[in-house]
């Protein structure tokens, strides 16, 4: 049999977020049907569970997949397993799928959740009882940097002479949420 080409492409909305840690944001699954009537999507996603838990995904309440089939998320690993289908209705314009509840992680951290497309954990939409899609499109995620650190030195006398007895005085204050740890100056003296 002929296989014809795949259409379907699966989002994961905003495609680029920055965050602070400790946040809790939502992305978005999004269906592009470009025009093939949508009755099943299985979603599997990978994502760096230092960097961000996913608290809940859940099917957005205007899709039109309204049966789920599979629901789960291993903040461990970093694998959320999502499916939904429909027996009764189908979509065949652009639809959101679900809506996923997630918390950032680590200070600094730069991570993507991306579709899987592995032979055990693969991603699809069904379309007339084929398995296809064109495009799977992850999302950046970029947890800020919330170290503020400020440092400042004074130096006593000012102005020292030849063998005077000069002292500096280096405070550094940590102006950030979160603990500051492991922090090296260098500041070579005269």
């Amino acid at each position: 049999s002929i296989r014809r080409p795949s259409v379907v492409d699966l989002r994961i909305q905003p495609e680029s977020i920055e965050v602070d840690p400790g946040q809790v944001f939502e992305l978005e699954l999004v269906v592009e049907p470009n025009g093939e009537t949508v009755t099943g999507v299985q979603a599997f996603l990978n994502f760096d569970p230092q960097a961000v838990t996913v608290l809940s995904i859940l099917p957005a309440e205007s899709s039109p997949l309204n049966l789920l089939l599979a629901n789960s998320v291993d903040n461990l690993s970093g694998d959320v397993d999502f499916a939904v289908g429909s027996l009764t209705s189908s979509a065949n314009t652009s639809f959101t799928l679900a809506r996923m509840t997630l918390q950032a992680g680590t200070s600094g951290a730069l991570t993507e959740i991306n579709f899987a497309t592995d032979a055990f954990r693969s991603t699809t939409a069904s379309v007339g009882g084929d398995s296809l899609h064109r495009g799977l499109f992850g999302s950046s995620i970029a947890v800020r940097s919330s170290l503020n650190l400020s440092v400042a030195k004074d130096v006593n006398p000012l102005s020292p002479e030849p063998g005077d007895t000069v002292t500096y005085t280096i405070r550094v204050e940590n102006r950030g949420p979160i603990l500051a740890e492991l922090i090296t100056m260098v500041d070579p003296l005269p």
